[in-house]
Parts: C-alpha cells; structure tokens; sequence
C-alpha cells in the first residue's frame, strides 16, 4: 500500500473535528498524524518520530511497529471498490492525493 489518506470524524457536536492523516510508503513504512481541529497540512517524518514506524498487513489485521518500541494491532479492511480505502479500527479511510 502507498500514499497518503485521511479520515475526518466529527465528536463532541459540530465545534470540534478529529482529523487522522496517515501516509504508507514502498517500503513498509508508516507516519500518522492526529489533529484536532484547524489545518492537516504536514509532511511525513519517518525517523526519530513516536508517529512513525513500519507496518505489516496480515489478512484483516494491520500492526503498526512505533520506531519507539510501541506495537499496536487493529482491524484492517479495504473496500473491494478500488482498494485504495480502507478501515483501520473503527476509522474510514480515504486517498488524499497520489504520490
């Protein structure tokens, strides 16, 4: 999996939004970012980040292996659509742009 996708999921009515952007590169890697409320812009930095790391893919599980030594593991499924958005636990993904 490759690029660059977000999530947007309003709470706490319509004054605050969570807004989850994770991008996947070519080679197993991962950075995730979490903003609530204003502006998602931002680059991926994968070394010396507790939001990065490396990921695998196994059948409908996804582990993200922090490169500070934190592994989580949740739910994983693609849309059979196009493949390119998914659902990583309970949060929708989609494609933001190609990279």
């Amino acid at each position: 999996m490759q690029g660059k996708f977000n999530t947007i999921d309003a709470f706490g009515g319509s004054k605050v939004i969570n807004a989850s952007t994770v991008y996947f590169d070519n080679q197993g890697r991962f950075a995730w970012k979490t903003v609530k409320g204003g502006n998602t812009a931002w680059k991926p930095i994968f070394t010396k980040s507790a939001f990065a790391g490396t990921y695998e893919i196994n059948a409908h599980t996804i582990i993200l292996n922090y490169y500070n030594g934190v592994s989580e593991a949740y739910f994983f499924g693609l849309y059979p659509k196009d493949n390119m958005h998914f659902v990583i636990g309970a949060n929708h993904f989609v494609p933001l742009k190609p990279i």
